[in-house]
């Protein structure tokens, strides 16, 4: 898993303004949405795993796990490594 280091070191080499940008969510296309989707999920995925990380309740935590092999479902992740919710399984 990346480390808090690695994960704010990541972070601070987004361009956030560019990824903010988002003259695709102008579009009222659903496929105009789920590219701007794909790509902040694209982004930010890297450091999710963090968050599962976190000592938070185990509803939270099942929830954003949900949340995120949601996402996962409907853009396919480029690394397949990453498995949502694989703290949850045992």
């Amino acid at each position: 898993m990346i480390t808090f280091e690695e994960a704010a070191s990541y972070m601070e080499t987004v361009d956030i303004d560019a990824l903010a940008h988002k003259p695709s969510l102008a579009e009222p296309t659903l496929e105009a949405r789920l590219a701007q989707l794909a790509k902040v999920y694209a982004t930010i995925r890297p450091v999710l795993p963090l968050l599962t990380a976190l000592p938070l309740p185990k509803t939270w935590r099942t929830a954003l796990n949900l949340f995120f092999q949601t996402v996962e479902a409907v853009v396919p992740a480029a690394d397949p490594s990453f498995k949502a919710g694989r703290d949850l399984e045992s």
